[in-house]
């Protein structure tokens, strides 16, 4: 009897620790369950506040987080920081672009309205000082529209078998007039340079460079222009001995609307899009732009492009 006493409270204490282990497990798994998932509930948090307009939310990582979850929480923030720089972005451009169409049109209304209440005679200056600020419109709406197209994968470019060098002489001497005026002084140094590309295109980008030059280097004397077929890629490189730039200068140079501080002005700043359409020429060609400080003062532009066909082939 005292034996069957021993056996039945045995296999109540058993129960009772099985029941009290269950349970046990039951919370610790409920707690780390919460915890673990909780990576997920604010990743959920955060999109909402980010579909909600806030772009600035952001998810944080938690303890006892998955490897998943973990980078779930990097890939999410990484998103949001994007969208977040590219509203940014918008609104600056938009705020930029605004600010380059009021001058022109400005301009245009003030000599127009003059021109009708008698102000100004309708003469040939007048009519030119017309032309010359819808020709600045223009060449902001060109601008804006190539930097469009390449960012959108839109832009067509006309492709065919050229020479750069062959492009770059002619619109050299196009400019020669305008560069010697601002006082530089072209020394040409065009080696043989085949590659396929859009010779319009390249001609815009250069103009766009050399106006740069006219803009930020007047009265420096020299300006160097080559063409090089250099470890295996066709090299256009312009240098000057203007004033230079700073390492900081030169890494926002092809930024939308920058302008070197010397220089902010719109009428001898330009808008601010000519090196940034520069740039989209030189990537819709699968090809890079760069600007950089020159040793001994001044700077240089450097765009690399894929040559017509490989090193090795080329006689």
């Amino acid at each position: 009897m005292i034996q069957q006493d021993i056996i039945n409270r045995s296999f109540i204490a058993l129960f009772i620790f099985t029941v009290t282990a269950a349970l046990g497990a039951f919370g610790v798994g409920a707690i780390l369950l919460r915890r673990v998932g909780g990576g997920l509930n604010d990743v959920a948090a955060a999109a909402r506040a980010v579909a909600e307009g806030r772009l600035d939310a952001r998810a944080t990582s938690v303890r006892f987080a998955s490897i998943e979850e973990d980078q779930l929480t990097q890939d999410f923030n990484a998103m949001a920081e994007s969208l977040e720089h590219a509203e940014r972005e918008l609104k600056e451009s938009t705020a930029a672009i605004a600010h380059e169409l009021r001058t022109p049109l400005t301009v245009l209304s003030g000599r127009l309205h003059g021109i009708q209440d008698g102000v100004f005679a309708p003469d040939a200056r007048q009519i030119d000082s017309l032309i010359h600020q819808v020709d600045a419109l223009t060449g902001l709406v060109d601008d804006l529209r190539t930097i469009s197209l390449v960012n959108s994968n839109q832009l067509v470019l006309e492709v065919a078998t050229i020479d750069l060098a062959d492009e770059v002489r002619p619109t050299i001497e196009a400019m020669r007039p305008d560069l010697e005026a601002a006082g530089l002084t072209v020394i040409c140094n065009l080696a043989h340079a085949p590659m396929l590309g859009d010779a319009a295109r390249l001609r815009q980008a250069l103009v766009a460079v050399l106006s740069n030059a006219i803009r930020y280097a007047p009265d420096s004397g020299p300006l160097e222009v080559e063409t090089s077929f250099h470890d295996g890629s066709v090299v256009l490189r312009v240098l000057d001995r203007g004033p230079g730039l700073s390492e900081a200068a030169a890494a926002r140079a092809f930024e939308r609307f920058w302008r070197a501080e010397m220089s902010r002005a719109r009428v001898s700043g330009g808008s601010g899009l000519g090196l940034s359409v520069v740039r989209a020429i030189a990537v819709a060609h699968h090809g890079q732009a760069t600007l950089r400080p020159r040793a001994g003062g001044g700077a240089v532009f450097e765009m690399v492009l894929p040559p017509v066909q490989p090193l090795r082939d080329v006689a």
